[in-house]
């Protein structure tokens, strides 16, 4: 007759799962040492294998050899996690391990600051960069911009609410990333090749195309600052001038007096749009839709970009 194994411990561990779970979890992290093939002599009950033990003639579940395996890890602080008592620290300290790793992954590592050249072109002369420095280092909104503040030119309604749909991208060829460059009335007069640029710190005009708008030099006023662009260079500005600006068609068409920097440099568009219009005409742009809107006395008006104009000026940019 058979004689079974007898147990090493005369108490075991209250375990949270059976012994052939543990065993499978266990074997994966490779924490089981596979114990000889051999056997006690006589028939096998070839119904039943262990898993453990490779071999027929007894299940996983009831393997002693493996009970006693299992008690051994777990005395030795492994396996920790399908200990009865200890099964409710393991969740916690895994949850907490769990919380601290995703607010390590969240926590910035530093910061990357940037030193800039030339001041942010707040107004002309000392004092008015001076006072635009502490407005910025002042505390938030104390200098709101209310209705009667507004250029009188500007239209005084309240602020539209704007969105671009999938069907203003309809006409859009998406192959390529376009640059929004788009026509308006400047000084009466239809400008073409304009760049709407959101990184662009002053409203630019080419003076080959001041020159078209048929205005004389003495009409601009002088201007003693040189603008940066973005790998350093300096541009040296020929004078500044304030023009008319009207975009989109009527009946939703909106104009507004601006302030352009007239630069005498190659920059490839006849001018730049850059922030203070952007700010003023309340326009928002969309290079996905590649067009911009803006608020106008009737509604929400549209000006879209020509792709032919921004791909013939990728070589030159």
């Amino acid at each position: 007759m058979r004689k079974t194994r007898e147990a090493r411990y005369h108490a075991y561990t209250p375990l949270t799962a059976p012994i052939d779970h543990i065993f499978e979890v266990g074997d994966k992290a490779r924490l089981f040492r596979k114990p000889f093939r051999s056997g006690p002599p006589g028939k096998k009950d070839q119904g039943k294998y262990c898993a453990f033990h490779d071999l027929n003639g007894h299940d996983t579940a009831e393997c002693v050899h493996l009970k006693d395996h299992i008690e051994d890890l777990i005395r030795t602080w492994y396996l920790t996690e399908f200990v009865a008592q200890e099964a409710k620290k393991y969740k916690e300290k895994k949850a907490e391990r769990t919380n601290n790793q995703e607010a390590n992954r969240n926590t910035r590592a530093g910061s990357v600051r940037m030193i800039i050249g030339r001041l942010f072109m707040g107004g002309q002369g000392r004092s008015a960069m001076k006072r635009y420095v502490r407005e910025a280092r002042g505390p938030p909104l104390t200098n709101v911009c209310h209705l009667s503040e507004r250029p009188p030119k500007m239209f005084k309604g309240e602020t539209m609410d704007i969105t671009f749909t999938e069907g203003d991208a309809r006409a859009v060829h998406h192959t390529y990333s376009d640059a929004l460059v788009v026509t308006a009335v400047i000084g009466n007069v239809n400008m073409h090749r304009l760049l709407v640029h959101n990184g662009s710190s002053v409203n630019i005009l080419a003076y080959s195309a001041y020159q078209r708008i048929k205005m004389a030099d003495k009409d601009m006023m002088a201007c003693y600052n040189e603008l940066s662009s973005f790998i350093g260079n300096a541009f040296h500005i020929v004078g500044r001038v304030r023009l008319p600006i009207t975009l989109g068609v009527e009946p939703l068409a909106t104009t507004q007096i601006a302030e352009f920097m007239i630069v005498n440099e190659d920059i490839s568009y006849n001018g730049i749009l850059g922030r203070p219009i952007l700010r003023d005409m309340r326009i928002v742009t969309s290079i996905y839709h590649l067009s911009m809107k803006f608020s106008t006395p009737n509604g929400v008006g549209c000006v879209r970009g020509c792709q032919a104009d921004s791909r013939e000026c990728y070589s030159r940019i």
